[in-house]
């Protein structure tokens, strides 16, 4: 997708929740829908943006196996960003990520290991290590192994994953390794 159209999707998308939810929201005593239009609106620039770079760049060092394993992957990620169903935080006042919310709603890295079938793993770091970012799974061998297994890097995962401000939280990785 090119930059001015990615520009223009979120204009859209922000234009769409402020008419949704009108500035009387706004001063509401509960800001909350207005707050989870964008959001979902600011999930679904960073998910654009990152399918135009996960499309763009193609390492040429892939199995055959890998490589229908990865477009298939950043098919299921555009298909993640169309549903529009994202994980809420509504534990922590702070910004945090959640590998499967309270509701049981898998985050994006979730959601392509439980679409391939491992089920299992998302399960197993629900439990374990809900809250990570992808980068704190690194040491996890099953996950890498998985990422191997579908042509995708640690950095490219943990691109998936949106941001999270604050102290000592997410920043920016390239997909190129």
């Amino acid at each position: 997708m090119r930059p001015s159209r990615l520009v223009f999707t979120t204009l859209a998308l922000l234009l769409l929740a402020a008419l949704r939810f009108p500035a009387r929201d706004l001063v509401s005593t509960n800001p909350q829908p207005f707050n989870r239009a964008a959001e979902i609106a600011r999930l679904r620039a960073h998910f654009d943006l990152v399918d135009a770079e996960l499309r763009q760049y193609r390492p040429t060092q892939l199995t055959a196996a890998q490589r229908p394993a990865r477009v298939t992957l950043v098919t299921w990620l555009r298909d993640y960003r169309n549903a529009g169903s994202f994980p809420r935080n509504d534990r922590f006042p702070e910004p945090m990520p959640f590998f499967r919310d309270s509701r049981g709603v898998p985050c994006a890295m979730a959601y392509l290991i439980e679409r391939s079938g491992r089920g299992d793993m998302v399960e197993r770091i629900t439990l374990t290590q809900n809250n990570a970012l992808i980068h704190d799974l690194a040491e996890d061998l099953e996950l890498r192994k998985w990422l191997d297994s579908v042509g995708f890097s640690l950095n490219e995962a943990a691109r998936v994953q949106p941001s999270y401000e604050g102290p000592g939280r997410y920043t920016r990785v390239p997909v190129r390794d």
